[in-house]
């Protein structure tokens, strides 16, 4: 019987392999359940008038979400607004009515 054998240096794109895997092709496997970011805890960060959290420079991580509670939400800039935030997670509370951001997406009111 005849063993046949080869052994490659470089993968299909040309470049050189990583202990014999060529990772021209490699892509990040799912790993755990996808992230539900209304369950994400928040940590408050204080409380303002929409009004300033739209022009003060202090409030600059909430300015998508607060520009969306103006414009799309109707809400109104003499507002008393509670702010919270954990990482990319930024939450403006009106009264009961909690409104999300994450990154750049719009997460919706809960």
């Amino acid at each position: 019987m005849t063993r046949i054998s080869a052994q490659a240096t470089t993968g299909v794109s040309g470049e050189r392999l990583c202990y014999g895997i060529d990772r021209s092709n490699c892509i990040p496997m799912d790993a755990g359940e996808p992230i539900r970011h209304w369950d994400r805890e928040v940590t408050y960060n204080g409380e303002d008038t929409l009004y300033n959290v739209l022009t003060l420079d202090k409030y600059i991580k909430y300015d998508l979400l607060a520009n969306i509670l103006y414009n799309d939400e109707k809400i109104s800039e003499h507002t008393i607004v509670s702010l919270y935030s954990s990482g990319m997670v930024k939450e403006i509370r009106v009264g009961k009515k909690r409104y999300r951001i994450h990154g750049k997406k719009y997460l919706g009111k809960k």
